[in-house]
């Protein structure tokens, strides 16, 4: 008799086995089937939390200078130039010019636009409405926060480009009446 219940303990653990594989596999896919849902109804309420949200009143952007390597210069008239210094806050009418240096120009709202070498550009504009930013020569990187309630426009010889929420350079060659846009990131707009 003890082969019997040998025998017979055999199967029920055998049994056990094949219902134990088919429990566990459900209750994963019952977890992750949750785990979908949940992050889907999630995505749904913040979308429609921002399309409920009323938009931020836009708050003044300020801007500051930080020199990345070699000289930049600074002129509020164009005409007398300065040797420029890391942390010195920007306004409008402010020119700046990279000979063999590169600067950065960071915004208050988060974001950037860096200048490469023999670069000249002029603030136009700095306020709660707008940035506006003239390139006389060279390249300049910009990455616009997609938080931004500014408007922010670059001009570049007889071109305006406005951007909101997304990275882009912009080349000026005033001998050669060349401007290049490149985009860089696929999120936001750029237009010519």
């Amino acid at each position: 008799m003890s082969s019997d219940k040998k025998k017979e303990s055999k199967e029920a653990r055998s049994s056990r086995g094949r219902l134990v594989v088919p429990v566990i596999t459900s209750l994963l896919l019952l977890g992750i089937a949750a785990g979908v849902w949940g992050i889907d109804n999630y995505r749904q309420d913040t979308s429609q939390d921002s399309q409920t949200t009323p938009q931020k009143e836009a708050t003044p952007l300020s801007a500051e200078l930080h020199i990345i390597d070699g000289s930049v210069e600074i002129s509020a008239d164009g005409a007398t130039w300065q040797v420029a210094a890391t942390g010195r806050t920007l306004a409008a009418g402010t020119q700046l010019r990279t000979a063999d240096g590169r600067a950065e120009i960071n915004l208050s709202d988060g974001s950037l636009l860096r200048l490469d070498q023999d670069t000249q550009i002029e603030i136009n504009q700095l306020n709660d409405q707008a940035l506006n930013v003239k390139v006389s020569k060279g390249k300049i990187y910009n990455l616009v926060s997609e938080d931004t309630q500014q408007t922010w426009k670059i001009t570049g010889l007889d071109t305006e480009i406005t951007a909101l929420g997304t990275i882009f350079t912009v080349a000026v060659d005033p001998e050669e009446k060349i401007i290049n846009t490149t985009a860089l990131e696929h999120q936001g707009c750029v237009e010519v």
